[in-house]
């Protein structure tokens, strides 16, 4: 689902390098939490697509909403994230 060097900027500025699978790494998100993409635009060039949109995640312990961006890359017939970008929506 991942390309092996992943990079992922996070909405506090923070830049996270992928050196090793994400689950040692990453830290829980709240299982009760509810996340829905809204405002999505795909575009594709070639083995490469951008997506863009806003990502509302709620649940007992955190309300946000994500303007986001993603880059997906095509590899090995496969669609695979290798970039991310969240920026907290203000409204």
């Amino acid at each position: 689902m991942e390309i092996d060097n992943l990079v992922l900027v996070m909405p506090n500025g923070i830049v996270f390098k992928k050196s090793e699978p994400r689950t040692r790494t990453s830290r829980a998100h709240p299982r009760d939490a509810e996340r829905s993409l809204s405002e999505v635009t795909v575009r594709t060039y070639g083995d490469t697509a951008v997506l863009t949109g806003v990502l509302t995640s709620k649940s007992a312990s955190e309300n946000t909403k994500d303007s986001t961006t993603v880059v997906f890359v095509k590899n090995a017939g496969k669609w695979k994230v290798a970039s991310a970008q969240w920026t907290t929506k203000t409204d």
